[in-house]
């Protein structure tokens, strides 16, 4: 029980409920005193703690142009609350730093995205940052919405128009054993950094297209832009370049075939 002379009682920091009454004590004379209680009493209420925000999953997805990107979670959901509201928000760019709990200037809402995972659409043209805020409804000690903690951001990497090139169709007719002139392309890839791997099939065939492989020889070690075949053939032979991207991110540029080929036949 707290003593005081004042007529006021500060009470200390606590985490339990407690009711609040005050008696007074009324002096009659120097052996006569009397207690009695002040009218009402205050109630203080369960203190309630200010709700842990959560943590949003943070890493960084690269997608290409108007791809579809990951749903957005979070490593750690919002606790202290039985129930939380959710607003999803995004902003342009890839920088995440630094952002005040309750400062939303520059951040667009996503209209219905009000749960813990967000998926975004297909379709970004442009880098984006998302970002979630929440308001615990039966938490007085948050009354507003406040950003959880950590940013997802989606890195767009613009389509890129790839030529893939023309092989020089210099078909040749040979004797047996002879050595074939050197193979080179026409005009060479563009739109990106490609590996070129030559195939070959024997006899006279059409040129392949699209991207599988099947039927043809890979040759070992030729991964240039030209290709030179070894004399001594015996029977005719096509080849033909394949064509893969470097960069496994470069969007819109695919493993395929160069157009065209070089034919060389064989005659005793």
């Amino acid at each position: 029980m707290a003593t005081t002379t004042v007529p006021y009682w500060q009470p200390p920091i606590t985490i339990d409920p407690v009711s609040v009454a005050c008696s007074v004590e009324i002096t009659f004379g120097p052996n006569c005193k009397t207690y009695g209680w002040v009218s009402g009493c205050r109630h203080i209420d369960q203190v309630t703690l200010i709700p842990n925000v959560g943590s949003v999953s943070a890493p960084t997805d690269s997608i290409c142009q108007f791809a579809d990107p990951e749903p957005i979670t979070y490593n750690a959901l919002p606790s202290g609350a039985d129930y939380f509201e959710y607003q999803w928000y995004y902003q342009p760019g890839i920088t995440c730093e630094n952002i005040n709990e309750l400062d939303f200037t520059g951040w667009y809402p996503i209209y219905g995205a009000n749960s813990p995972t967000y998926d975004p659409p297909p379709g970004l043209n442009q880098s984006r940052i998302y970002k979630c805020a929440v308001k615990a409804v039966d938490n007085p000690c948050q009354t507003n919405f406040s950003w959880s903690q950590g940013c997802h951001i989606v890195i767009v990497t613009p389509n890129t128009t790839a030529t893939y090139g023309t092989i020089q169709q210099n078909n040749q007719q040979l004797c047996t054993n002879a050595n074939p002139s050197l193979i080179s392309f026409s005009s060479l890839p563009t739109g990106g950094a490609f590996v070129y791997q030559w195939y070959y099939q024997n006899g006279i065939v059409a040129a392949p297209t699209g991207s599988s492989t099947a039927g043809w020889t890979i040759i070992n070690g030729a991964n240039n832009n030209t290709y030179n075949p070894p004399p001594g053939l015996t029977l005719s032979r096509t080849y033909a370049c394949f064509l893969s991207p470097i960069n496994s991110q470069t969007c819109f540029v695919q493993s395929i075939w160069a157009g065209g080929c070089s034919q060389g036949y064989h005659y005793r």
